[in-house]
Protein backbone atom coordinates (compact mmCIF):
# COMPACT_ATOMS: atom_id res chain seq x y z
CA UNK A 1 0.00 0.00 0.00
CA UNK A 2 1.03 3.63 -0.96
CA UNK A 3 2.05 6.10 1.14
CA UNK A 4 -0.32 9.21 1.79
CA UNK A 5 1.44 12.34 0.35
CA UNK A 6 0.79 15.81 1.30
CA UNK A 7 -0.43 17.90 -1.26
CA UNK A 8 -1.76 21.33 -1.91
CA UNK A 9 -4.49 22.84 -4.29
CA UNK A 10 -4.20 26.53 -5.13
CA UNK A 11 -7.35 28.04 -6.76
CA UNK A 12 -7.73 31.55 -6.72
CA UNK A 13 -7.03 33.38 -3.56
CA UNK A 14 -7.53 30.14 -1.75
CA UNK A 15 -4.72 27.09 -0.90
CA UNK A 16 -5.90 23.84 0.54
CA UNK A 17 -3.36 21.47 1.61
CA UNK A 18 -4.45 17.48 2.47
CA UNK A 19 -2.41 14.71 4.05
CA UNK A 20 -0.45 14.23 7.11
CA UNK A 21 1.87 17.19 7.43
CA UNK A 22 -0.58 19.04 5.84
CA UNK A 23 -0.93 21.53 9.03
CA UNK A 24 3.29 21.93 8.39
CA UNK A 25 3.10 22.68 5.01
CA UNK A 26 0.32 25.61 5.93
CA UNK A 27 2.74 27.17 8.30
CA UNK A 28 3.82 29.54 5.76
CA UNK A 29 0.71 31.09 5.05
CA UNK A 30 0.27 32.32 8.56
CA UNK A 31 3.54 33.66 9.54
CA UNK A 32 2.93 37.51 10.36
CA UNK A 33 -1.01 36.81 10.91
CA UNK A 34 -2.19 37.93 14.75
CA UNK A 35 -5.69 36.54 14.95
CA UNK A 36 -7.09 33.60 13.11
CA UNK A 37 -10.72 31.87 13.27
CA UNK A 38 -10.51 28.43 12.98
CA UNK A 39 -13.34 26.76 11.39
CA UNK A 40 -14.94 23.06 12.06
CA UNK A 41 -17.86 20.55 12.70
CA UNK A 42 -18.47 19.38 16.15
CA UNK A 43 -16.36 16.60 16.92
CA UNK A 44 -13.50 15.16 13.41
CA UNK A 45 -11.43 17.78 13.55
CA UNK A 46 -11.11 17.18 17.60
CA UNK A 47 -11.27 13.69 17.10
CA UNK A 48 -8.49 13.13 13.77
CA UNK A 49 -6.26 15.11 15.88
CA UNK A 50 -6.45 18.17 13.24
CA UNK A 51 -7.28 20.86 15.95
CA UNK A 52 -4.31 19.84 17.89
CA UNK A 53 -1.88 20.11 15.23
CA UNK A 54 -3.07 23.69 14.26
CA UNK A 55 -3.18 25.01 17.87
CA UNK A 56 0.31 23.81 18.49
CA UNK A 57 1.21 25.77 14.81
CA UNK A 58 -0.66 28.74 16.02
CA UNK A 59 0.70 28.71 19.76
CA UNK A 60 4.51 28.50 17.38
CA UNK A 61 3.41 31.57 15.94
CA UNK A 62 2.11 33.47 18.52
CA UNK A 63 -1.29 33.44 16.74
CA UNK A 64 -4.24 34.40 19.06
CA UNK A 65 -7.10 31.95 17.89
CA UNK A 66 -11.18 31.03 18.46
CA UNK A 67 -12.79 28.29 17.16
CA UNK A 68 -16.51 27.92 15.45
CA UNK A 69 -17.41 24.57 15.52
CA UNK A 70 -21.16 24.59 14.60
CA UNK A 71 -20.93 23.74 10.72
CA UNK A 72 -23.01 20.54 9.79
CA UNK A 73 -23.62 18.69 7.00
CA UNK A 74 -25.29 20.92 3.97
CA UNK A 75 -24.56 23.60 6.35
CA UNK A 76 -27.24 27.13 5.79
CA UNK A 77 -26.98 30.44 4.47
CA UNK A 78 -27.46 31.20 8.65
CA UNK A 79 -24.13 29.74 9.55
CA UNK A 80 -21.89 31.15 6.72
CA UNK A 81 -23.36 34.31 8.24
CA UNK A 82 -22.66 33.43 11.97
CA UNK A 83 -18.66 32.80 10.64
CA UNK A 84 -18.65 36.08 9.21
CA UNK A 85 -19.69 37.78 12.41
CA UNK A 86 -17.28 35.72 14.36
CA UNK A 87 -14.58 37.04 12.04
CA UNK A 88 -15.96 40.33 12.29
CA UNK A 89 -16.11 40.27 16.41
CA UNK A 90 -12.48 38.96 16.83
CA UNK A 91 -11.24 40.99 14.43
CA UNK A 92 -9.52 38.00 12.51
CA UNK A 93 -6.81 38.19 9.96
CA UNK A 94 -7.08 34.47 9.04
CA UNK A 95 -9.66 31.94 8.62
CA UNK A 96 -8.70 28.02 9.33
CA UNK A 97 -11.17 25.42 8.23
CA UNK A 98 -10.49 22.13 9.37
CA UNK A 99 -12.82 19.17 7.93
CA UNK A 100 -14.90 18.06 5.26
CA UNK A 101 -16.35 20.35 1.93
CA UNK A 102 -19.29 21.36 4.79
CA UNK A 103 -16.61 22.83 6.55
CA UNK A 104 -14.25 24.03 3.74
CA UNK A 105 -17.28 25.46 1.67
CA UNK A 106 -19.06 27.16 4.67
CA UNK A 107 -15.17 28.77 5.51
CA UNK A 108 -14.51 30.19 1.82
CA UNK A 109 -17.96 31.36 1.42
CA UNK A 110 -17.44 33.42 4.72
CA UNK A 111 -13.98 34.71 3.66
CA UNK A 112 -15.28 35.77 1.10
CA UNK A 113 -17.82 37.63 2.48
CA UNK A 114 -15.86 39.34 4.83
CA UNK A 115 -13.52 40.28 2.52
CA UNK A 116 -16.04 42.21 0.66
Amino acid sequence: MADLKTFRFVYGGTTLYFGPEATEKAKDHLVGKKRSLIVTGKRSAKDSGALDDVLKVLDELSIERKIYDKVRFNPTVEIVEEIVEELNSFGADSIIAIGGGSVIDSAKLAATAFAE
